[in-house]
C-alpha cells in the first residue's frame, strides 16, 4: 500500500486499539501517532464472526494459543487468499485461548479490524490480550501498521508454512534503539529506512 493509505489505515487501528488497551507506548511512539490522526479515511468493513466466542482454549501460553491459530488458519488463509486475525485471549483460569476469527475480503491486503477489536472487548475486557493474523505475502517481516499497534498490543504474524512470529512494544523499542535513529521521531525513521521490522519466531522457526 502507499505511504497516505498506510497512514490512514494505522489512525484506524490505533484508534480502535486504544479502547482495548491501557498498555502505554513511550512518549515518542505516542507522539508519532498523533502526528496522523487528521489523515483518518473511511474503509470498507471485513466479514466478522457472529459471536467473540473462543474457538479454542486451554492453552499453558499465549504463544501456544497462537499456533493452534496458525495451525487452523495458515493454510486456509493462503488456499483462500484471505487474511485472517484472531483474537488471542487469557481466560479467567489463567489459560489461553483464541476468539472466532475474522476474514477480510478475498486478496485484500488492508483489513479493518476496527469492529473486531470492539467485539472482542465487549466480551472478553482485558482478557483480550494480542491479535494474529495470517499473512498473504509470507513476508515475516511485520508492515508498518503492525509496528505501531506492536507498541499498544502484542502482535502474531502467521506465515503460510505455519512460522509465527511475535512483536511488542518491548521488541519495537529494543530494535529502535539498536538502530539509534535520529531525531524526535526513531520509529517513524526507522519504518522509513525497513519499511517494517522483523519480530522473534515463537513456532516453527526451524
Amino acid at each position: 500500500m502507499n505511504v497516505k493509505s498506510q497512514k490512514t489505515y494505522l489512525v484506524s487501528r490505533l484508534i480502535s486499539l486504544a479502547v482495548v488497551s491501557c498498555i502505554a507506548g513511550s512518549a515518542a511512539f505516542a507522539a508519532e501517532s498523533n502526528t496522523i490522526r487528521n489523515e483518518i479515511m473511511s474503509i470498507a468493513p471485513s466479514n466478522l464472526p457472529k459471536s467473540g466466542s473462543l474457538e479454542a482454549g486451554g492453552f499453558a501460553t499465549a504463544n501456544q494459543a497462537a499456533e493452534a491459530f496458525a495451525k487452523a488458519y495458515a493454510a486456509k488463509g493462503q488456499i483462500e487468499s484471505v487474511e485472517y486475525n484472531a483474537g488471542i485471549v487469557k481466560s479467567p483460569d489463567g489459560t489461553f485461548g483464541y476468539a472466532t476469527p475474522m476474514s477480510g475480503a478475498p486478496s485484500a491486503t488492508i483489513v479493518n479490524v476496527g469492529g473486531y477489536h470492539r467485539s472482542l472487548r465487549d466480551q472478553f475486557g482485558g482478557g483480550y490480550i494480542a491479535l494474529a493474523h495470517t499473512s498473504l505475502d509470507n513476508d515475516p517481516r511485520f508492515s508498518p501498521v503492525d509496528v505501531n499497534d506492536a507498541t499498544i498490543m502484542p502482535i502474531y504474524q502467521v506465515l503460510g508454512s505455519g512460522q509465527t512470529w511475535r512483536l511488542d512494544n518491548t521488541i519495537v523499542r529494543d530494535r529502535v534503539r539498536e538502530e539509534a535513529a535520529p531525531g524526535p521521531a526513531p520509529l517513524r525513521v526507522y519504518l522509513q529506512r525497513h519499511e517494517g521490522m522483523n519480530g522473534e519466531c515463537v513456532s516453527s522457526c526451524g
